[in-house]
């Protein structure tokens, strides 16, 4: 019985050797000059792709060009009179007074793109499919910013100015007739204050385009995608 009980442990160790040989076997290895290929490879299709997309939807005036602190004038737009036609108004104007400085800014971004360095391309690797544009955000978003915020002088807030106040008197105006109370957005900033805002909003958008075109590279198989990034993100 014990000699039985001895030979079955013994058979079951080796088979567990023997799957663990087999994974380990068949576990693909890629050289870190592969792993940095597809690094850059994510980079510069995602900035392609996300330029593209982004200015499409610029163009279609799908973006409502409103920043996250004030997204909920865009979440109830419908109940509030006059709101559609304000935002609308400020999506239109906005994004015709942005167009025409595209070109210059997707130079820019290609230029990033083109010169930027991962110290640890397999850190990258295994941190998620949108760790390459997390990245890039990390490092230059601040800069982005910067670069933007002198272009968008002279655009004309009172726009903006009018879509908050009719939010804020809507809420202000509900609370006394129903008791339904919301919090009002912030209203009274300078135009220098605003142009802040946006500035950071606009390069804040082109990062979520950046990061949606990379998860969509690094997930989705294409038969039109470089060879070694297709192998080392597992594609085909």
């Amino acid at each position: 019985m014990r000699l039985r009980f001895a030979a079955l442990l013994a058979v079951i160790f080796i088979l567990i050797v023997l799957v663990s040989c087999k994974s380990t076997e068949s576990a693909p290895v890629f050289s870190d000059e592969e792993i940095a290929h597809t690094m850059y490879y994510i980079l510069q299709q995602s900035e392609d792709k996300a330029v593209t997309s982004l200015f499409q939807n610029l163009n279609a005036i799908k973006e409502p060009m409103i920043p996250e602190q004030y997204i909920v004038m865009n979440d109830i737009r419908g109940e509030i009179p006059g709101m559609e036609r304000l935002l609308s108004d400020w999506a239109i104007y906005t994004t015709s007074f942005i167009i025409p400085l595209y070109d210059g800014f997707s130079d820019y971004t290609l230029l990033i793109a083109e010169n930027q360095i991962f110290p640890d391309p397999q850190a990258l690797l295994e941190s998620g499919t949108t760790s390459v544009s997390l990245y890039m955000r990390r490092l230059h978003l601040g800069e982005m910013v910067q670069i933007i915020r002198p272009s968008i002088v002279g655009l004309d807030l009172d726009y903006w100015r009018q879509a908050v106040t009719q939010y804020n008197a809507w809420v202000n105006t509900r609370a006394v007739l129903s008791g339904q109370e919301a919090n009002v957005l912030p209203s009274g900033q300078s135009d220098e204050e605003l142009l802040d805002i946006f500035a950071a909003h606009l390069a804040d958008l082109y990062f979520k385009y950046l990061s949606s075109a990379e998860v969509m590279i690094r997930t989705t198989p294409d038969p039109e995608m470089d060879q070694t990034a297709a192998r080392v993100l597992g594609l085909v």
